[in-house]
């Protein structure tokens, strides 16, 4: 294939006619070009009203050859310009001139590859003025400029060489097929699972694109039932942990007090003798090969944790953002009251999880509401701001411990049931209670006992 002239975008003119050649000599080869080009992925105009007119045949189920092509052609008009298609592009002999110069249609699919690649540069290179000009504005907002220059990367990485995509939007039973013959096959295809089996089961595990919050009161576990998940999910694909609430060495003792059984405040304080030492080594080597990506920056708002979990999204994958906890995200979108905020914060958290495609895990603070109660277990109205909340979210989960307001009733603190109440279910069941163990010397939620309606 010749190169292009240096002046002018990456392209391949001979590699374009080589594809429309092969679609026009052998019709079956037709679905696997479609399989990797769009109209736009042509360089010469022309190029691409011959595809064009040959992808609307094959949607009509009419046959293609060089009669019928030159035919569509003919109806279809040339923009404003008062000429049809088949004038653009040269008449019936350019048809013909394409046939002549392909013997064989055996390297359709390598041809079509060349042309996705010159075109997937030149986007590629579009790209690159818009970031440019988002420099050139000199943005006083470098958050959220880093979220629009990787947005703008982003958009690129469904379109990048090697990825099979349709030519048009499918049509609605076509879409209906694909996902339910996918879930016959795989019923959790769509979801990561939480990692506790109960919930698992009566939420299906969190699914792409969800916004599911986790409420509670302070010190019913929050964070902690967050960093499970995290783990589990970690399993699947690389997740990101972004924490306002706890540092990176508070994270640390954490994990390390999961991995070993040992109540974070010892490990804090160094109360280990040699043997334990050899127990946080080996876990501190077994961590490193866990991939989550703590995000702690000096302040955490909803812009550069966008900006972040793009970067990871690109550059390792993702199967989860966990947030602990909304309402200490900054949003600059949200300057009004408290609730203005934290309306702002949840809708960017919800087009978060949709930009990404995976689910964003937030915890959420209650008010005060259940300390007043005689049944201190929280409803939906005890969110903070809850209206934009409830709105918002996917899945609402809300922690209730107990034994939490009964340490003073018994000498001996013994442990009881954290319950995980799902209030809100968009796409299933509410009102199921998960129940599971919380073991306080070891600062983890273990063993599910039951599911109770």
């Amino acid at each position: 294939m010749q190169d292009p002239p240096s002046n002018l975008p990456p392209h391949s003119t001979d590699a374009e006619e080589a594809v429309l050649a092969s679609m026009l000599i052998d019709p079956a080869k037709v679905p696997l070009v479609l399989a990797i080009l769009r109209p736009e992925s042509f360089y010469r105009e022309k190029h691409v009203f011959v595809f064009q007119a040959m992808v609307s045949l094959f949607e009509r189920g009419e046959g293609i050859n060089q009669i019928t092509v030159a035919h569509e052609l003919a109806s279809g008009q040339n923009g404003s310009k008062g000429t049809t298609r088949l004038e653009a592009i040269g008449g019936t002999a350019y048809l013909s001139h394409l046939i002549a110069e392909m013997p064989t249609s055996v390297y359709a699919e390598h041809y079509a590859g060349v042309v996705e690649k010159t075109s997937f540069a030149r986007q590629l290179m579009d790209a690159g003025h818009k970031i440019e000009a988002i420099g050139q504005e000199g943005p006083a907002d470098t958050d959220k400029a880093m979220a629009d220059a990787m947005g703008h990367i982003l958009e690129l990485h469904g379109q990048r060489p090697g990825r099979r995509h349709s030519m048009s939007p499918k049509r609605r039973g076509d879409l209906m097929f694909d996902r339910y013959d996918i879930l016959r096959e795989n019923e959790d295809a769509h979801a990561v699972m939480f990692g506790f089996e109960a919930l698992d089961k009566a939420t299906g595990g969190a699914h792409e694109s969800d916004l599911i919050i986790v409420g509670g009161r302070t010190g019913m576990g929050k964070s902690t039932l967050l960093r499970q998940m995290a783990f589990s999910m970690a399993q699947v694909a690389p997740v990101l942990f972004a924490s306002a609430e706890m540092s990176g060495t508070q994270l640390m003792d954490r994990d390390i007090s999961y991995m070993i059984g040992v109540h974070p405040l010892r490990l804090s304080k160094g109360l280990y003798n040699d043997d334990l030492t050899g127990q946080i080594m080996d876990a501190v080597g077994a961590l490193t090969e866990i991939p989550i990506h703590d995000f702690i920056p000096p302040i955490l708002t909803t812009t550069n944790l966008w900006a972040e979990a793009v970067r990871l999204r690109l550059s390792e994958g993702l199967a989860a953002v966990f947030v602990d906890y909304l309402q200490l995200l900054g949003d600059p979108r949200g300057r009004g009251n408290e609730q203005e905020r934290v309306q702002s914060i949840s809708a960017r958290l919800k087009a978060l999880a949709r930009e990404v495609e995976v689910p964003v895990i937030a915890a959420a603070q209650l008010n005060r509401g259940p300390e007043y109660q005689a049944n201190k277990r929280p409803r939906l109205s005890d969110l903070r701001s809850s209206g934009a909340i409830e709105q918002d979210a996917d899945l609402v989960l809300l922690m209730y411990r107990d034994d939490y307001y009964r340490r003073n009733d018994n000498a001996v603190y013994k442990g009881d049931f954290t319950e995980i109440a799902i209030a809100k279910q968009r796409q299933g069941y509410s009102g199921i209670t998960v129940r599971l163990r919380w073991d306080d010397k070891k600062q983890r939620l273990v063993a599910v006992a039951d599911v109770g309606v």
